[in-house]
């Protein structure tokens, strides 16, 4: 007899099969790590688009104050920080 034993084993999976099995269950596990990071990247994006929609209104609203002129400092109203 020529060739591997274990080949003709009718208990024993094809080592094709069991190689081909275990290539899905990794392509599977990566599909899902792959889904899990695209949640994660869209989230990001999301926090990334309201924090610069919130820097853009603290950047006008400190625009508007720098336009507006000061009041006059009047030392005579100041009182000493030791009062």
């Amino acid at each position: 007899m020529t060739g591997d034993m274990n080949s003709n084993d009718p208990g024993r999976p094809d080592p094709l099969t069991e190689r081909l099995t275990r290539l899905e269950e990794l392509f599977t596990h990566l599909q899902q790590t792959v889904l899990d990071l695209n949640q994660v990247l869209i989230s990001q994006n999301r926090r990334v688009d309201a924090l610069e929609a919130r820097l853009a209104q603290l950047a006008s609203a400190t625009a508007e104050r720098a336009a507006e002129p000061a009041p006059p400092f009047d030392p005579a109203a100041e009182r000493p920080p030791h009062y």
